[in-house]
């Protein structure tokens, strides 16, 4: 009976991905305290074989399975609110977690874009990621930065986050408007693991 009612259990993060984009996921509506507003989800495929230079440097796993999925949550409407009286800069805060898993589908972290407003830290983005890879990282920001939040992009953006190679390269190399801010939480963890 409840297969249903309910949609059925995806068995993939593409499947999670087109199941919240189908009708009847109320779930993804809230009140925002005006009109109601909606969670919309993205899903993309990542093609991850286009940063090796040669085959030798391409993991097994990549040849076997050479797309990822990436699947974003996000409210246009609430991040045009939270970022109405930002005038010169931004703060961003990002970090992802391993915590959060669904059996059966393969995530491989759920990461979080906060932005700084009204002197608290809002999300305004709900990443799950099959790899963390430059490729899945370009396509998160890009999405944030040409979608879901594009008056960042004429601000002065610091972006607060961990020391995760992928996520600097991205930053370096596709949005040159960001200034890198390390967070000293995650650089005090890294220097316990290797005292």
């Amino acid at each position: 009976m409840k297969s249903k009612i309910y949609p059925q259990r995806p068995s993939s993060l593409a499947e999670l991905g087109a199941s919240l984009q189908g009708e009847g996921m109320s779930m993804l509506f809230y009140d925002d305290g005006e009109n109601g507003s909606q969670l919309i989800a993205k899903t993309f495929t990542v093609n991850e074989l286009t940063w090796p230079k040669s085959k030798k440097n391409i993991p097994a796993e990549f040849l076997d399975k050479p797309t990822s999925t990436v699947v974003i949550l996000g409210d246009r409407n609430f991040v045009k609110n939270i970022l109405k009286d930002k005038e010169f800069s931004a703060n961003i805060y990002t970090d992802g977690t391993f915590s959060i898993n669904m059996n059966d589908v393969d995530i491989c972290q759920t990461y979080i874009v906060q932005v700084e407003a009204y002197n608290q830290a809002w999300p305004i983005a709900y990443v799950l990621m099959e790899r963390k890879t430059k490729e899945s990282y370009v396509t998160v920001f890009q999405y944030i930065f040409d979608h879901l939040a594009p008056e960042l992009k004429s601000l002065k953006i610091k972006a607060h986050m961990d020391f995760e190679a992928a996520v600097h390269t991205t930053i370096k190399e596709h949005f040159p408007f960001v200034e890198i801010i390390a967070c000293l939480f995650h650089f005090d963890q890294v220097c316990l693991i290797y005292v």
